[in-house]
């Protein structure tokens, strides 16, 4: 389901009474837009939170300025675009193919030119081995 679908459906169990539905629908929604890149619908889940944030149940009430906050570091976090800050993110970022450097042994990216530590300069991408 898309991020969008995910917010339309938070803001159908908010206007239906059901705020707990409401924000597990809207935590959905935010990981749909990070995976999507949609900024749009980060703005419309802190929207739909704000009214969560004065609810009568603390619970409630925590989780929607949990959600808020959250939703508010990611967009800020990205100049106002969306990326992930996931460790799993993190995790596949590093997991990247490396190779070592002949020259000071330090491992740099498989598909580097250039030793970001010594300055060797590799002789060709395809050989990933020298």
């Amino acid at each position: 389901m898309s991020a969008s679908d995910e917010v339309r459906k938070a803001t159908d169990y908010l206007a239906n009474g059901h705020p707990r539905r409401s924000l597990s629908a809207a935590w959905r929604a935010a990981d749909s837009s990070l995976r999507e890149g949609d900024a749009d619908a980060l703005r419309a889940i802190i929207a739909m939170c704000d009214e969560l944030v004065e609810h009568p149940d603390r619970r409630v009430a925590n989780d929607a300025r949990q959600l808020s906050s959250y939703c508010q570091h990611t967009l800020d976090g990205a100049g106002g675009g969306v990326e992930s800050h996931t460790i799993i993110a993190r995790l596949s970022r590093m997991r990247q193919p490396k190779r070592v450097c002949p020259d000071c042994a330090e491992k740099v990216q498989q598909r580097a030119r250039v030793c970001r530590f010594c300055g060797f300069r590799f002789p060709d991408l395809a050989d990933p081995s020298t």
